[in-house]
């Protein structure tokens, strides 16, 4: 949980982060750190175990219909990191390339680990 202060004392352009605590988000501080020009997250995307739905992943689920939560407080259509001026962007080749997570079962053909940058967009 204490990952986001660890931004501050060096300056960096790119942040890594693998396998975020469910529920906890990082990405908010990693966005507010103007030097941060992509953060490449290493994880279960969208509604899996890591991060949280909306606040790191900007995924909503199948309907548009609030849950009530915490995060869905203040929630507005744009995803956080649209609005702080980055994209997402999908690592399919880093994705397919042997990543492994717990939750992988053989029998299913996509594995729930995937590798997603998110790059800061040009002002």
């Amino acid at each position: 949980a204490g990952a986001p202060s660890s931004l501050s004392p060096q300056p960096c352009d790119i942040v890594l982060a693998c396998w975020q605590p469910m529920g906890v988000d990082w990405t908010a501080a990693m966005r507010a750190a103007p030097h941060v020009m992509e953060y490449v997250l290493v994880g279960e995307t969208d509604d899996g175990i890591c991060g949280q739905p909306w606040g790191t992943w900007g995924y909503d689920g199948a309907d548009t219909d609030s849950t009530g939560s915490d995060e869905d407080k203040g929630r507005v259509d744009v995803p956080p990191y649209v609005a702080d001026g980055f994209e997402r962007v999908e690592l399919v080749a880093v994705s397919a390339a042997g990543q492994v997570c717990r939750t992988d079962e053989r029998w299913r053909r996509a594995r729930q680990s995937r590798t997603v940058s998110f790059r800061r967009l040009a002002r």
